[in-house]
């Protein structure tokens, strides 16, 4: 029962802290789809670190060596830059963005007034093809 007890905490943590991000962005008004994907990449980028560090899974703090240990700061470091790449791309298409939202709020607001009109005259409303 106490090894069931310790498994089910081992593997509730990390879902709880995914679930915990969820309802961050939630409450800021942004839906993320993606937080599972997220938690498995990450869980796939430590295991090709731990692979790549030469890390023994039978001594894994008394085994690093100065080559490995590089390689680990490495990784660390590429990482920072390739999300920082990433987070900076979208920047660059803001403006493009930005105008082609305006556009759609407009447009939805034009419907909402066409559905309100055919609402009060009884007409019914189809959708264009």
């Amino acid at each position: 029962m106490i090894f069931l007890i310790q498994q089910t905490l081992l593997y509730a943590v990390p879902l709880m802290i995914v679930a915990l991000a969820g309802c961050f962005s939630e409450r800021s008004g942004i839906i993320n789809l993606a937080l599972e994907g997220i938690m498995i990449f990450g869980a796939f980028i430590g295991v090709l670190a731990y692979g790549m560090s030469n890390i023994s899974p039978t001594d894994p703090v008394g085994n690093m060596d100065v080559a490995g240990l590089n390689k680990l700061w490495m990784m660390l470091v590429l990482s920072g830059v390739v999300s920082f790449i990433a987070c900076i791309i979208p920047i660059f298409f803001y403006n493009l963005t930005e105008k082609r939202q305006r556009e759609m709020v407009k447009e939805i607001a034009e419907r909402k007034a066409a559905a309100d009109i055919s609402t009060d005259l009884d007409i019914p409303v189809t959708p264009e093809a």
